[in-house]
């Protein structure tokens, strides 16, 4: 962390304006969606991220690092490169280790997201009862989230 803010990478790489935006917009081919859809899938990812952090009972600040960080994927990366559901157990187990909050394991995070999909996100997965998800795509999608929000440092 920095003293002085405007010397801080967040106040150099992550303050983005709409022009910056919009080229990110472009260069990913997502113009076809709009901004309000837009709004609307980052509200409930950090919803469902909210919840199973919720479930898995760890600490605020652990969901509020696990929000921004897949804020941030999602600034630069496009919601097709990565699967949104599979990004929301992949950012809290990240970020329970970046805040060192205790030894989470995968099973855990993969156990709690499968019982809360298939209870409190239903309609996603219609009469599909099985979610699979193993700790090997956990750990793919962990080297692909750090990749895609450290790539300019």
């Amino acid at each position: 962390m920095t003293a002085n803010f405007y010397t801080s990478s967040h106040s150099n790489y992550w303050l983005l304006d709409e022009h910056e935006l919009e080229l990110t917009k472009h260069e990913l081919g997502t113009n076809d969606i709009t901004e309000k859809d837009l709004v609307v899938m980052q509200i409930f990812l950090a919803d469902m991220a909210l919840n199973l952090g919720k479930r898995m009972q760890m600490k605020q600040r652990v969901i509020a690092t696990a929000i921004v960080y897949m804020r941030r994927f999602f600034a630069k990366n496009s919601y097709q490169a990565c699967h949104p559901l599979l990004m929301v157990p992949t950012v809290l187990y990240l970020a329970n280790k970046v805040e060192e909050c205790g030894n989470t394991n995968l099973k855990t995070v993969i156990g709690h997201m499968v019982k809360m999909a298939l209870e409190d996100y239903q309609y996603l997965y219609g009469d599909q009862r099985v979610v699979t998800v193993e700790p090997k795509h956990i750990v793919e999608c962990e080297f692909y989230l750090l990749e895609g929000v450290w790539k300019e440092f």
